[in-house]
């Protein structure tokens, strides 16, 4: 009787230690699945806020410079009315200034602006963005939801995004494995 009992007490730790190994297995499963679907660019602007920099076309490269440097940032979306209508950058106006003798107080932003916009949605993944960010060579991304203006996103943001995932992941991959 005590060799059943015995036996009994193995195979219910056996089957005690399956489980916790296969419920911990599900656990860096979901978490892993819940933070691949939960980095989207729609997170990255609910942490980083939506707020948005714009000029107009007709602004002067002196104004815009001025405002690069009041908000710290490295571009700012064209917009005329509500419409997008291109982007300017820190490299567009260095670019300007070393290779023709224009003044920044006589260039416009629509002479220099860039019109061939990539843009993302919300939905979009954190790693499609950043190899759309890296193929097409552009640093700031403005996104669109219905057509409308509710962000941007830098090729730093992303970069911030992905390295918060895998900090996670290989958290969780170490527990696992010291288990």
């Amino acid at each position: 009787m005590s060799r059943k009992l015995h036996h009994f007490h193995l195979t219910t730790a056996w089957y005690v230690d399956y489980c916790e190994i296969r419920s911990f297995s599900l656990v860096i499963l979901f978490s892993v699945l819940i933070v691949e679907f939960a980095v989207t660019l729609r997170a990255i602007l609910q942490t980083k806020g939506s707020a948005v920099f714009t000029t107009k076309p007709t602004e002067t490269l002196a104004v815009v410079v001025k405002e690069l440097i009041h908000h710290q940032c490295g571009s700012l979306l064209v917009c005329q009315g509500e419409q997008l209508v291109g982007i300017i950058t820190e490299r567009d106006i260095l670019r300007a200034s070393a290779a023709e003798e224009r003044t920044l107080d006589s260039t416009t932003v629509e002479e220099l602006m860039s019109t061939d916009l990539v843009t993302g949605t919300p939905d979009d993944s954190i790693s499609e963005t950043m190899g759309l960010l890296t193929e097409k060579r552009i640093r700031h991304l403005p996104i669109l939801e219905n057509n409308q203006l509710v962000g941007v996103i830098s090729i730093g943001d992303v970069v911030k995004a992905q390295y918060a995932k895998l900090s996670i992941e290989n958290h969780y991959l170490k527990a696992y494995i010291r288990s």
